[in-house]
């Protein structure tokens, strides 16, 4: 095989793999019928992801009270289930143990 014809090849297989790439950053179209309010959807993402709220601070406990409230204005039976995580990343041995207090938000529909 002389080297344009590789050369040829590999134009031809990146042109495919570029495209494949392309295909997977596409958003998703959005699905009808499923009674979803995506307007609702993207106002809670805009509230949560407004600002960082690391793990113990006062805007993480002000997203948990909001996500708490809003859960509970829809009828379900929420709960706030806290423990404290100790992380150490088993192929990092040189870097130091995470230890974090997180909390877990459960909401169940009423008389599941």
């Amino acid at each position: 095989m002389t080297h344009w014809q590789k050369s040829l090849i590999g134009s031809v297989f990146l042109m495919v793999m570029l495209a494949f790439g392309y295909q997977q950053t596409l958003a998703p179209e959005v699905r009808t019928g499923t009674g979803l309010d995506y307007a609702a959807i993207g106002r809670h993402v805009s509230v949560i992801a407004n600002k960082p709220h690391p793990i113990g601070s006062a805007a993480n406990r002000e997203i948990r009270d909001y996500i708490v409230a809003y859960f509970e204005s829809l009828g379900l039976e929420t709960e706030v289930q806290k423990t404290t995580v100790v992380y150490r990343h088993p192929s990092r041995s040189g870097h130091a143990t995470a230890i974090g207090f997180v909390e877990n938000i459960i909401a169940r529909l009423p008389g599941g």
